[in-house]
């Protein structure tokens, strides 16, 4: 996930919601690089959910994703589901 891939997240996520889906688990064990742009875009996707009384859940996160939400201190705005895969990094 970077720059130039978190607009296609947004837009799948916009397209998603049209069709009346407001509660999104999305499984990002598959990520391999995750960039503070993206971070903030599913920080915007997550506050766009909420406004139509949705919400949004990390699945299955990689390691990636945990270090990028950590280095940050954005963790605790993007839930995570219980049972991930990766443990935090220390």
């Amino acid at each position: 996930m970077d720059t130039a891939t978190a607009p296609i997240l947004r837009d799948a996520v916009v397209a998603v919601m049209a069709r009346g889906r407001s509660h999104l688990a999305l499984d990002l064990s598959e990520v391999t690089w995750c960039d503070n742009a993206s971070l903030y875009t599913l920080l915007g996707i997550r506050k766009a959910l909420q406004h139509a009384d949705g919400s949004l859940t990390l699945t299955s996160v990689s390691t990636p994703i945990l270090t990028a939400l950590n280095r940050t201190g954005l963790s605790p705005r993007l839930p995570l589901a219980l049972g991930t895969d990766h443990e935090p990094p220390s």
